[in-house]
C-alpha cells in the first residue's frame, strides 16, 4: 500500500496515518518503498502494457509507439548543442562589432586604424 500510494503523489504524514503509525516510523521501516516505490510501480504498468501489445491489443500498441516516438525526440532535443549564453557586456561588444553594417554609417562607427580609442 505505501508503494501506491506513493506512486500516486500522497504525502508521507498522509501515509503514515492511513497505516497508523508515525511518520518517523513510517519513514525507517517504509524508506524502500517510498523512495522507490514509484518507480517499482511504473516498470511494473510497462511491462503490463508490452504483454497487452504483443498480444495484439491496438490501444497498448499505440501508445508504446507514442512514447517511443517522445523518448526518441527528447534524445534528439539534448543531443543538439545549445548556443552559449553570452553576459551582457559580450554581447554588446559583438552587436558592436557590426552596429553600422548596412547602414549609411557604415566606416564611420568603425574605430580608427582598427583599434577602439
Amino acid at each position: 500500500m505505501v508503494e501506491e500510494m506513493a506512486a500516486l503523489g500522497e504525502a508521507p504524514k498522509v501515509i503514515a496515518r492511513a497505516l497508523s503509525i508515525t511518520y518517523t516510523q513510517l519513514q525507517r521501516e517504509y524508506r524502500d518503498q517510498l523512495l522507490r516505490g514509484s518507480a517499482r510501480l511504473r516498470a511494473e504498468l510497462i511491462g503490463l502494457v508490452w504483454a497487452k501489445a504483443r498480444a495484439g491489443n491496438w490501444q497498448a500498441i499505440q501508445w508504446l509507439l507514442a512514447r517511443m516516438t517522445a523518448i526518441e525526440a527528447e534524445k534528439r532535443l539534448a543531443a543538439e548543442p545549445k548556443p552559449a549564453k553570452l553576459g551582457k557586456k559580450e554581447r554588446a561588444h559583438r552587436e558592436a562589432q557590426t552596429a553600422g553594417d548596412g547602414t549609411e554609417w557604415g566606416e564611420d562607427l568603425a574605430p580608427a586604424g582598427g583599434y577602439p580609442n
